[in-house]
């Protein structure tokens, strides 16, 4: 939790600057003062679970995007990896880097299984094909 705390004023800056909100007209809309929410942008102060349900209804974004909780869910692994140089959430790298690691795992096993099966279906056919050797000689 501390590390979402730990950058949530910058976020709340980057929100408040992307839609057009000086701090002054964020507090006439929250009603927090101009300097809590300074406090808050700065990290001197965390803000309070009221301010993010009011700031969330404000800005018509959920408390998960405020956060970013869910920032990488339902991306593809290349578009994890594309992310992965801008990304100052160490946590968040260091996920990635260890999904990544799980992914590879996943495919050397996926391709030791075919192997196998791909090994297991070459002497299927071996057999297959002296069977077939052995009828056609009788058959002469």
């Amino acid at each position: 939790m501390t590390e979402i705390l730990s950058f949530l004023g910058r976020r709340i800056s980057e929100l408040r600057k992307k839609l057009g909100f000086s701090q002054q007209e964020l507090a006439d809309k929250t009603g927090f003062k101009r300097t809590t929410i300074s406090s808050i942008e700065r990290d001197d102060q965390k803000p309070t679970l009221e301010f993010l349900l009011k700031f969330s209804q404000i800005t018509g974004l959920s408390i998960d995007e405020i956060l970013q909780v869910n920032s990488n869910k339902g991306k593809s692994l290349p578009e994890k990896l594309d992310s992965l140089p801008a990304e100052k959430d160490m946590s968040k790298a260091y996920e990635i880097v260890h999904e990544v690691k799980d992914y590879l795992q996943h495919l050397e096993t996926e391709h030791k299984t075919l192997q196998t099966k791909y090994v297991n279906a070459l002497e299927d056919l071996k057999k297959l094909q002296e069977k077939l050797a052995t009828l056609f000689d009788l058959r002469r």
